[in-house]
C-alpha cells in the first residue's frame, strides 16, 4: 500500500473521530452542566448540544457545529504542487474542522475549561498565528523566486 493511502486514511479516520465522537469525560461534563444548570435558556441550550452528540454517534454523522467553522488556508508543502483550487479548498476545510475538536479538547484539560470566551479566543490566537506564519512563509517564497 502506497504511503500517501495509508496517510489519506488514516486522515479521513481521524477527522471522522473528531467529529462524530466526544471523549466520555466531556459528554460527562456536560451531561453534569444540564443537571446542575439553573437557568432555562442554559437547560434548554445544553439538551439540544446533548441531543445533537447523541444523534451524532447514532447516525454516524457529524455534531453540529451552530457556532460556525473557522477556515483557514494552508501551503500543502513542496511535494504537493499540483493541487488545484478545489483540492487545495478541501484540504483547508478539512484542517479547519479538526481544530475545533482538538482546541474543544485541549481546553477541557485547563483550568478555563469547554466555553464559549476560552474557545473563542483559542481559535483566534490560532487562527492569527497560522494566517502570520503563512504570510512569512509566502513571502520569504516570493524573495527566493525573485533572487
Amino acid at each position: 500500500m502506497k504511503i500517501e493511502t495509508v496517510v489519506e486514511d488514516a486522515g479521513v479516520k481521524l477527522l471522522q473521530l473528531a467529529v462524530i465522537k466526544l471523549p466520555s469525560d466531556v459528554k460527562e461534563t456536560l451531561q453534569r452542566a444540564y443537571r446542575e444548570e439553573e437557568s432555562e435558556a442554559g437547560r434548554t441550550q445544553l439538551e439540544a448540544i446533548l441531543k445533537n452528540v447523541d444523534l451524532a454517534e447514532k447516525t454516524g454523522t457529524p455534531i453540529c457545529q451552530d457556532t460556525g467553522v473557522i477556515i483557514f488556508y494552508i501551503k500543502a508543502g513542496a511535494q504537493a504542487q499540483d493541487l488545484d483550487k478545489i483540492e487545495r479548498t478541501a484540504l483547508s476545510i478539512g484542517m479547519s474542522l479538526a481544530l475545533v475538536p482538538i482546541t474543544g479538547l485541549l481546553l477541557n484539560y485547563t483550568p478555563w475549561g469547554i466555553r464559549l470566551t476560552p474557545i473563542t479566543i483559542s481559535l483566534l490566537t490560532l487562527t492569527f498565528t497560522f494566517a502570520t506564519a503563512a504570510i512569512i512563509r509566502e513571502h520569504q517564497a516570493q524573495l527566493k523566486q525573485g533572487s
